[in-house]
């Protein structure tokens, strides 16, 4: 999914989900489930490497 929106926690600045919208995310994921549709996952390349 793209331009999913997220908030920032005011204490330690980490993005996340909000709990309403991830569960709109799990509904619209089983719906498409239910319906048999298929979606390609890839994983990341494992030759690009984290920076920290």
């Amino acid at each position: 999914m793209e331009e999913v929106p997220v908030d920032m926690c005011d204490n330690c600045g980490e993005i996340y989900v909000p709990d309403k919208i991830a569960e709109q995310i799990m509904f619209i994921v089983e719906s498409a489930e239910s319906e048999g549709i298929i979606l390609d996952v890839q994983n990341f390349p494992a030759e690009i490497s984290a920076v920290c």
